[in-house]
């Protein structure tokens, strides 16, 4: 039996009330805001179709949607907004300092804490913020990273893709004068309540908010170009499944390029617990240049040449995971081997900046 027009409607909106519940459950503020933004946006679609707009429907939804953030920010877990706000705070010299050229892609996560830690060796420090520091790797605002690590160029790839989004939907909304299918509203609405979520924390590194994204970019691209038109749509699945296959390879190169690597080093893991350290530690070499990126490897190493008391490689070892992604243990742990080599000067060194990276 044919679905009409307005079961459709009413099943788009079930939909996005829906995941608006599932995040208000799970008290995810990110996920709240975005998919209310996405509910109104889909109703305002609905709405304007109809002509039933009014010009103070959008001063109230203004004001609605400025009192469900202050209400979510600053009496939802105010330890957690106080502590993104902190670490904007550290941030914002890494982007000034950088602002040209960027830091580059990635390299937020081996930077942040020692700009951390710079700031708390100033002394200017509140005791709430030495309270709130952690060993931190994102932002809480993708975009707000994304701009760190890529300068300038970062911005314009920015400007470009909003100008991009903008100039698609006004193209929809010309195509289909006489309203929008129910399928690419919702599409829209979900876009742009999933973008919005990437201002309050990190997602775009989940490989499931990545497949997200390019399905809903997909079907606002088949509607636009394919749908109602004489044009082939086998070699746009066959685009769209190529995407996907790519997201989900590239979110596991790692461990599909390096399958052997990895299975060898849960071996010598095995080998070191049960008590052979030499074999363990030899299995632990062997994959050292497949997988010397990886830091939990790097550090699992290093941890049991510092258990065999072979200060010298471990603290080696320490210092190249510390240099991928850095932590306060990482640092103490370097410390300590520099204090059981009888290097005083740099134990002292590396403890201090263990402590002002996490003072807490």
């Amino acid at each position: 039996m044919a679905v009409n027009a307005v079961t459709r409607r009413r099943l788009c909106l079930f939909f996005l009330s829906a995941c608006l519940c599932v995040s208000i459950v799970l008290q995810s503020r990110s996920f709240i805001i975005g998919f209310f933004v996405g509910l109104v946006f889909f109703i305002f679609l609905t709405a304007q179709e109809k002509k039933q707009l009014k010009g103070w429907h959008y001063v109230l939804t203004a004001v609605t949607m400025l009192s469900i953030l202050l209400v979510l920010t600053l009496l939802l877990k105010t330890g957690s907004t106080y502590g993104r706000l902190f670490i904007y705070k550290v941030s914002f010299p890494m982007f000034s300092e950088h602002w040209l050229h960027g830091m580059g892609l990635g390299n937020f996560r081996s930077q942040y804490l020692l700009y951390q830690a710079a700031y708390f060796a100033e002394g200017k420090q509140t005791q709430e913020e030495m309270l709130l520091a952690d060993n931190t790797y994102y932002v809480f605002n993708d975009y707000w990273q994304f701009l760190i690590e890529g300068g300038i160029t970062a911005v314009f790839v920015l400007l470009f893709a909003m100008f991009g989004l903008g100039y698609l939907f006004l193209s929809n909304r010309r195509k289909y004068l006489r309203g929008m299918p129910n399928m690419l509203m919702l599409a829209w609405s979900l876009l742009m309540g999933l973008l919005l979520v990437a201002f309050f924390t990190h997602v775009w590194e989940k490989t499931l908010y990545r497949l997200s994204i390019v399905g809903l970019i997909a079907i606002i691209l088949y509607f636009s170009f394919i749908w109602g038109e004489k044009v082939s749509r086998k070699s746009f699945l066959l685009g769209v499944a190529s995407i996907f296959a790519l997201v989900l390879f590239l979110a596991d190169i790692d461990k599909l390029l390096y399958h052997q690597a990895y299975s060898t080093w849960r071996k010598a893991e095995r080998y070191c617990f049960s008590g052979y350290m030499q074999e363990g530690l030899e299995l632990f070499d062997e994959v050292y240049s497949p997988l010397k990126h990886d830091v939990l490897y790097l550090t699992m190493y290093a941890y049991q040449h510092k258990k065999n008391e072979n200060f010298e490689q471990a603290s080696i070892l320490f210092r190249e995971a510390a240099a991928i992604r850095p932590s306060n243990e990482l640092y103490r742990q370097l410390g300590i081997c520099y204090d059981k080599l009888g290097d005083y000067e740099k134990a002292e060194n590396n403890f201090l900046l263990a402590v002002n990276m996490v003072p807490n």
